[in-house]
């Protein structure tokens, strides 16, 4: 990183120096021992450039000024009170956030742009790209773009409507207007009230023809001519509407339908009948899918292990109003019988992979701690089980908790690591969403803690 161009560099030497600083940009410090990294100069504290970049002022009364003088003395764990008399509370959350190896590990230099840690020239051209146009991704219409697009996917709704919604609102259907930019007829104007153009917008909510169905459906809908569909449709989504959202996309399917009907084969259905037909879709979906919904329940439910091992589930869950999360385990028998369970309350980590890594972590520290010696983890984060599974994420952000993960499962004679769905890891979700009442740990010992009695009963019904 701190080699110089030379007197006569070659095409490819000069373009990697030339690049440089956005692989500087891009890289981050992993802290191991924390004996390489400087406190001021070095990016190390996630969401952070370097302490100095910032403006933070360093400190005389720490020479050398590496990372590993914020440790306690001769134990790898953070020095809280030296941490609060050096920064400010914002940066002291962010720092304790850092997991810490409780080996000698060396610091490491990850590229942290990509999930495994390793440079790729696609991620450091995305890096560069938001880099060179931050205004554009971080603007308030952008943001309220995705979240439209974010709920439109997920409307409980046929596939056929969303298909509908996402041509609708990408103006790909075949109105007057499209047809007359193709050349395929000579006027635009609308075949249903014969007074202005047909484009997507005027066809499903402003022509006078299904005024009346709108006003009675969603009078709350403010109609400018001069909105698109997505227009109004955000409305909806900025109000957090999605009931109405899912309405509003299934009138205008049926009206769309109402139209070509009309324009191909000049049969007027009523709008009545249109509304009747939409609801009737609608609920029959509804209606499907919680049957669908108990199938996969019986299907992905939880199973117990083979003879002779235990299974652990664990899950995490955030509760970003208390600045706090929470992890959750169980360890059941071939039997199911619950032999014990926990929530325990953490510091919220950045990003949830890390939280659920966490809730592993601390698990399997507590089937160490009780002699289990055949153990079976189940966990629902799939990108953790994964890595665990074929050491991907060794030189990640997050390849501390790994090492520590595979370290807890060497103490035992059989530890494998699966996946389960989360409709199999009820048990363990409830756990941790009950760390939220508890001000450090709460175990329990061959006992059903009330949190969680309904959903092993569940479990055991299925």
């Amino acid at each position: 990183m701190k080699a110089g161009l030379g007197r006569n560099p070659s095409f490819t030497w000069r373009g990697i120096w030339e690049a440089r600083k956005w692989l500087e940009a891009g890289c981050r410090w992993r802290i191991g021992n924390g004996r390489t990294v400087h406190i001021w100069q070095d990016q190390w504290i996630p969401g952070h450039i370097s302490l100095v970049a910032e403006g933070v002022r360093g400190c005389e009364g720490l020479n050398p000024p590496l990372v590993d003088s914020l440790f306690v003395d001769n134990v790898r764990m953070w020095d809280i009170q030296k941490l609060r008399s050096l920064f400010n509370p914002s940066l002291v959350s962010d720092i304790l956030k850092i997991p810490l190896c409780s080996d000698n590990v060396e610091d490491r230099r990850v590229w942290a742009h990509e999930r495994n840690g390793e440079f790729s020239v696609r991620s450091c051209y995305r890096f560069i790209s938001s880099q060179a146009g931050p205004q554009i991704a971080e603007s308030s219409n952008m943001q309220a773009q995705q979240k439209f697009w974010k709920h439109l996917w997920k409307m409980k709704v046929p596939n056929k409507l969303k298909i509908f919604a996402w041509h609708a609102c990408k103006d790909s259907l075949p109105t007057a207007v499209n047809l007359v930019k193709r050349k395929v007829i000579p006027n635009a104007t609308c075949r249903m009230c014969l007074s202005e153009e047909e484009n997507i917008a005027h066809a499903i909510f402003h022509c006078g023809a299904v005024q009346d169905l709108w006003r009675y459906y969603l009078p709350e809908l403010i109609r400018d001519k001069q909105m698109s569909l997505v227009d109004l449709a955000m409305q909806l989504c900025e109000r957090n509407m999605a009931g109405k959202m899912c309405t509003f996309f299934a009138l205008a399917w049926g009206l769309w339908y109402r139209r070509n009907k009309f324009v191909n084969d000049q049969i007027l259905l009523g709008t009545a009948s249109v509304a009747e037909s939409v609801h009737v879709l609608l609920r029959s979906h509804a209606q499907v899918s919680i049957k669908i919904r108990s199938e996969i329940l019986k299907f992905y439910k939880w199973n117990p292990p083979s003879a002779g091992s235990l299974k652990l589930n664990v899950d995490a869950a955030t509760f970003p109003g208390w600045d706090k999360a929470g992890v959750g385990a169980v360890l059941r028998d071939e039997k199911g019988r619950i032999l014990m369970a926990f929530s325990r309350a953490e510091i919220l980590l950045k990003g949830s992979e890390s939280l659920e890594l966490l809730a592993i972590f601390r698990g399997m520290q507590q089937c160490v701690t009780m002699g289990v010696s055949h153990l079976v983890v189940e966990s629902d984060s799939l990108l953790s089980i994964d890595a665990l599974n074929d050491d991907s994420m060794t030189n990640s952000l997050l390849g501390v908790i790994y090492y520590e993960i595979k370290k807890l499962a060497s103490c035992f004679v059989l530890c494998l690591f699966s996946h389960v769905y989360r409709e199999g890891n009820r048990v363990a979700h409830k756990l941790a969403r009950n760390a939220c009442k508890v001000d450090s740990m709460e175990v329990w010992w061959n006992s059903i803690p009330d949190c969680i009695s309904q959903t092993v009963w569940f479990d055991e019904c299925l």
